[in-house]
């Protein structure tokens, strides 16, 4: 080895990554992450409404017995409101 080279003694911490504190950080006071409270409210929303469609789709074919028009008009009704939604600028919409 070179007198000119510094070599420094072998620590016995391990080395952190740079992105480590900045991840820990971001976590903490990101703006864009959402609370603990609004993802619970998402998936209890979520579950709701999976339900809820899972048994407005049984009486549909019981009333209805055609899968396709029912696929069809709920297609339809999705598409209208994301446009809907779109339109008002309460929903990003892709063109």
């Amino acid at each position: 080895a070179s007198p000119s080279m510094s070599s420094t003694p072998p620590s016995d911490e391990e080395p952190q990554s740079p992105n480590r504190k900045t991840s820990q950080s971001k976590a903490r006071g990101n703006p864009d992450r959402p609370s603990p409270q609004r993802v619970l409210m998402l998936v209890i929303l979520y579950a709701t409404c999976s339900s809820t469609l899972s048994i407005t789709n049984k009486w549909a074919i019981l009333a209805l017995p055609f899968p396709g028009v029912v696929t069809a008009c709920q297609f339809i009704a999705t598409a209208g409101f994301v446009f809907i939604l779109g339109k008002f600028k309460i929903l990003d919409v892709e063109p």
